[in-house]
This record gives C-alpha cells, sequence and structure tokens, in this order.
C-alpha cells in the first residue's frame, strides 16, 4: 500500500454516471465518497437549472470548497472517492494537489446515451441542453498518466469493478470488506 491516501476521481460530462459510480466504488471499498455537486452554490445550481453554463470565475469558489474538504478527508489518511466533472486540466491538477495518490476515471462514452440518461433523471439541477456545453469544456485528458477511461455502457458495478482491478490499495480494500 502506499504512503498517502488513493483518491478515485471519477470524471465526466453531466449524466456519464459519475456519481452513481462513485456511489458504487464507496460502497465496494468501504471509503469516504465526496460528490463534487454538493459544493456548488445555490447561485451556480440556479443558473444551471436555467440552462445557463458557469464560467470560470463561478466556478473557482466551488473548486476552493472542493479542494478543501478533499484535504481534510486527506488529512485522516483516508481513502477517497470523488464524483467531479473536471472537464478541465487545472481542475484536475488543483484536484492533484490535495495530498493523495491520484487516479481519474474518465467515464466516457456515446453522447446520445449521455444525452438520453440526462432526460430520464428528474430532480437533478443539470438539464440536458447544457450537455454541448460540457462536452465543449472538456479538456480530453489523452496525455496524463494518472487518467483512464472506462466506457459509460457497463453498469455500475462492473465500472467499480474495473476501478478496484487497476487500484493495489482499493484491491487490498474491497477484499476486506468482502
Amino acid at each position: 500500500m502506499t504512503s498517502r491516501p488513493t483518491l478515485v476521481i471519477c470524471m465526466g460530462v453531466s449524466g456519464s454516471g459519475k456519481s452513481t459510480v462513485a456511489k458504487t466504488l464507496s460502497a465496494t471499498c468501504d471509503i469516504a465518497l465526496l460528490d463534487a455537486d454538493m459544493y456548488h452554490s445555490e447561485a451556480n445550481k440556479a443558473l444551471m437549472r436555467r440552462g445557463v453554463a458557469l464560467t470560470n470565475e463561478q466556478r473557482i469558489p466551488w473548486m476552493l470548497k472542493v479542494c478543501d474538504a478533499l484535504r481534510e478527508v486527506s488529512a485522516d489518511n483516508a481513502h477517497c472517492v470523488l464524483a467531479h466533472s473536471a472537464l478541465q486540466r487545472q481542475h484536475r491538477d488543483q484536484l492533484r494537489a490535495t495530498g493523495f495518490d491520484t487516479l481519474f476515471v474518465w467515464l466516457d462514452g456515446d453522447k446520445p446515451l449521455i444525452e438520453q440518461r440526462m432526460q430520464a433523471r428528474s430532480g437533478h439541477f443539470m438539464p440536458a441542453k447544457l450537455l454541448d456545453t460540457q462536452y465543449a469544456t472538456l479538456q480530453l485528458p489523452d496525455d496524463e498518466a494518472d487518467v483512464i477511461a472506462l466506457n459509460v455502457a457497463d453498469t455500475p458495478q462492473q465500472l467499480a469493478s474495473q476501478i478496484v482491478a487497476k487500484v493495489d490499495a482499493l484491491q487490498v480494500l474491497a477484499r476486506e470488506s468482502a
């Protein structure tokens, strides 16, 4: 096991299954779970509900809150899984600096499938009409060694199993919680 705790970040556009996969992985390995959506201000959520994409300036306080929460978990030397869009390299770099050994899991897949999922869910502040802005914001993580891509067409349990297979520290935790 590494000397620093492990952070797995389920990243991708809205509707890719970040929260669902993160919850499944958290339960599988019995580790802390954070969802970046919980750190958005009500004002930002209201903007998104109205179909207005956030600017980078509007994302700054959100990112600071997420990173502060991660540092608290890291200070306890606890493993963690985070659901976070992490669409921009600058945000991924901020998350890398929170005291963890980090793995980004890019939940990638066909836009029609993701759009269908967004339209089927209820009660979420991010409407399907903002999906194009999510793709426009996405800076592909192709050259980042700590990013793996998984297909969103797989079930959350299949995706969690694939993640566990890639992370030594999580393999140990999954065996212990079985």
